[in-house]
């Protein structure tokens, strides 16, 4: 039986890879794999221990974070002296919170085909078995930030929000997310994913209160790799011509960063409610010393 011929010259192929489970691997994405000139990958080490377990020998050139600009114009020339060149991430489809962007930019302003391969992604994997529904659209946010600055902006965005957000996170960050999770948003509803396609994968859906006293009582699940999914924001009827989102989410973090008016002006921007609704309300909420977001600490 002839072999199906996959790769033609002077193409570039972005590679889906198993995001833990090898069995994942599409026949697709194996057989170009096999028949291109070269691989790319962002870890050479990672991705030569994956052709070695599908029995695949090839050339292989690192493209990563740090190297991407340079080495891109290295396989824009492979590519157009005829060479095929396939470009993986250490897991998953590249470019999604992985590097890959650059090197397509580059072969695409050449006038070079892209090929893309489908296969394995943690976001749409985790976004299969949440249980949230997706069907009005959802928001990709890669890594939560570290800055107190960009995490205070991703948090208004997310206060707002009225698509599930997907987010990734770290095992060393994991519990400090959570309970930031359960401290800005206590009753939104959360969905966390562990070691997807791997042997200990695990769902742990509740709010995020109840996820974040889920990984506490078992220090197990907080290891592995995660995707966060939180669902929409809850929203309050109103007699304003916008529907609100819940005060709570908005005020409290705005309060511990900026000046009463400042708070006031921007969740009335974002809310359509009126002014004296929400000043009122932030002067309540400063009057009671038990909830004084000077002393909450983000």
């Amino acid at each position: 039986m002839q072999q199906t011929t996959w790769v033609l010259p002077g193409q570039l192929y972005m590679v889906a890879t198993p995001i833990g489970n090898l069995a994942d691997m599409g026949a697709r994405a194996q057989a170009i794999l096999s028949q291109v000139d070269m691989v790319a990958a962002e870890d050479t080490r990672h991705t030569g221990q994956l052709l070695s377990a599908l029995g695949i020998r090839k050339p292989m050139m690192s493209v990563h974070d740090h190297n991407e600009r340079a080495r891109s114009q290295e396989v824009v020339k492979r590519l157009q002296a005829g060479e095929s060149v396939a470009y993986v991430s250490d897991a998953g489809t590249p470019a999604i919170s992985d590097p890959g962007a650059l090197l397509v930019q580059a072969v695409a302003d050449a006038g070079i085909n892209v090929v893309s391969v489908p296969g394995a992604s943690a976001v749409l994997t985790a976004i299969a078995a949440s249980g949230l529904d997706v069907r009005a659209g959802f928001c990709f946010l890669g890594f939560l930030p570290t800055t107190q600055k960009a995490k205070l902006a991703w948090q208004s965005e997310l206060a707002q929000s009225h698509r599930v957000s997907v987010f990734f996170e770290a095992p060393h960050r994991i519990m400090d997310t959570l309970a930031w999770l359960a401290e800005v948003f206590p009753q939104r509803q959360l969905v966390l994913a562990k070691e997807l396609t791997k042997l200990h994968e695990r769902f742990v859906r509740g709010t995020s209160e109840e996820v974040l006293t889920a990984l506490q009582e078992n220090p197990d699940w907080q290891r592995g790799e995660f995707v966060l999914l939180l669902d929409v924001a809850a929203v309050v009827e109103s007699d304003e011509p916008v529907v609100s989102l819940r005060l709570t989410e908005l005020l409290y973090p705005l309060l511990a960063e900026l000046p009463l008016s400042q708070a006031v002006k921007l969740v009335c921007s974002m809310t359509g409610l009126k002014k004296k609704q929400v000043y009122d309300l932030a002067l309540q909420w400063q009057a009671d010393t038990s909830k004084n977001p000077t002393s909450w600490n983000f």
